[in-house]
């Protein structure tokens, strides 16, 4: 990798694109080897460089860019020198080979998704120095069973693999051996996204909100409680848990998010609690195991397929009486003809048969719980 020598903005030197004056690293490649001087290794710098093996970060640098070695599959280890201020957005993002990253305490920001998908590392030190820890750092670290903060760190603390704030009310990261502590009331966005390894995960009565993509694709997780004081459940907070054979929705719930169990390809009935009133788009989506579903007729909204892709739906019991509710909900129910609806005995639907099922296999009044 050369520059011309007569190139106004740019040189190079060691198989690297530098900028004229030699601060930051533009480009780098398998056979690069960053001079002494660097300051910064830009954005995407050896984004998707897979034949990278190994590489020394200078002393000299004190920022890691965005994407700056995002795919490098090749790369083993790393130290990050003492120096490093920061460690930009999916700057290791893909680094399937990295077994070992050592941070220094000068580390202040780890960025977004920094090391997202690094299925190697099975243990992370964060150091006292750090301020930040971006939304899905480890996320998809498949292999992550131990989560340690340094105890001078004045942001964030450790606790039975988990990454806490410092208050001890969030849980920021999980891993596949967390325990959740007691007190804590919000489980954070992305926590234990893609912790593949997690199998069971007791969440305490403390909790009260569950974020978005919490337990994104746990694909190992089969059974979970939640527990009652929950009010709210995030957008995709258990999306691709497919191996999730039972769930118990509280009715401390109001809300059901965007796509939250959507590809729980194991749940085979699923009752939505009477205090639930709204119901996303694609919350119960491409749920091939699910046979049977119960609405309440508190529901006043429900998004765009939320119900899309159940093939295997063949019961959908509907507690409300008037038929304008039940005919609201059942325009979310595709491919009517064959499942059976159930309605109370009380119900204006109680009385239908034969041509006036709306599509459906058949109507079944009965005594409601």
């Amino acid at each position: 990798m050369t520059v011309g020598k007569n190139n106004q903005y740019y040189c190079g030197e060691n198989n690297c694109i530098l900028t004229k004056e030699k601060t930051s690293l533009i480009v780098g490649c398998k056979n690069s080897i960053i001079p002494d001087g660097i300051t910064k290794i830009g954005k995407a710098a050896f984004y998707g460089c897979s034949s990278l093996v190994s590489i020394e970060i200078p002393d000299s640098v004190n920022e890691i860019g965005d994407y700056a070695f995002w795919g490098c599959s090749g790369l083993a280890s790393i130290l990050i020198p003492d120096g490093v201020t920061r460690i930009g957005n999916s700057a290791f993002k893909g680094c399937i080979g990295l077994t070992c990253i050592e941070f220094l305490d000068s580390v202040t920001e780890i960025g977004e998704y920094a090391f997202y998908g690094c299925g190697g590392l099975t243990s992370i030190v964060i150091p006292d120095g750090v301020t930040r820890i971006g939304k899905g750092a480890l996320s998809g670290c498949t292999g992550l069973n131990s989560l340690i903060v340094g105890k001078n760190n004045q942001y964030y603390c450790s606790e039975s693999n988990c990454i806490l704030s410092k208050d001890r009310t969030s849980l920021i990261v999980g891993c596949n051996n967390s325990i959740i502590p007691d007190g804590i009331t919000r489980i954070d966005k992305a926590a234990f996204d893609g912790c593949t390894g997690l199998i069971s995960l007791k969440i305490p009565d403390s909790v009260t909100e569950i974020g978005e993509l919490a337990f994104y694709e746990c694909t190992g997780l089969a059974s979970i409680e939640i527990p009652d004081r929950v009010t709210v459940i995030g957008r995709l907070a258990f999306d691709g848990c497919t191996g999730l054979t039972s769930i118990k929705i509280p009715d401390s719930v109001t809300e059901i998010g965007e796509g939250v169990f959507s590809g729980c390809n194991g749940l085979t009935s699923i009752v939505i609690p009477d205090s639930v009133t709204e119901i996303g788009d694609s919350a119960f989506a491409y749920n091939t195991g699910l046979t049977s579903l119960e609405i309440p007729g508190s529901i006043t909204e429900i998004g765009y397929d939320a119900f899309y892709g159940c093939p295997n739906l063949k019961d959908v019991f509907i507690d409300a009486k008037q038929s304008s509710t039940i005919e609201f909900l059942l325009e979310t129910i595709p491919q009517r003809k064959r499942i059976t609806l159930h309605v109370p005995v009380e119900s204006e639907y109680a009385d239908l048969h034969g041509e006036a099922t709306k599509g459906f296999k058949a109507v079944v009044a009965e005594k409601w719980k």
